[in-house]
């Protein structure tokens, strides 16, 4: 799967979310995924679940990440990441997989 990232969204919200589950994400972070070879999966549907899509790839340490995400304007291609961890063993397969 392919999408088409221009931006990406952060305000208080997100930023705070981040913050607070205390797993090391943050925008640079995102963007070292998203400028190294991430791979895209849409994100098991629930009504728990805000996000749409998965961006699955290594940041600059090499340590695979998951980041779920959201677009928010379809227009210009902004996303919004909603949350992320250090990625499980099944979403680490899936982008070694597709490389």
């Amino acid at each position: 799967m392919r999408l088409d990232i221009e931006d990406f969204d952060y305000d208080a919200g997100n930023l705070g979310h981040f913050a607070e589950k205390g797993r090391g994400l943050d925008p640079n972070l995102i963007m070292e995924v998203f400028l190294g070879t991430p791979v895209y999966a849409i994100n098991v549907p629930s009504p728990t679940r805000s996000g749409t899509h998965q961006m699955i790839g290594p940041n600059a340490r090499r340590q695979c990440w998951t980041i779920i995400m959201t677009e928010v304007d379809s227009d210009r291609h902004v996303w919004r990441p909603i949350t992320g961890w250090p990625s499980k063993p099944k979403e680490t397969n899936l982008w070694q997989g597709a490389r």
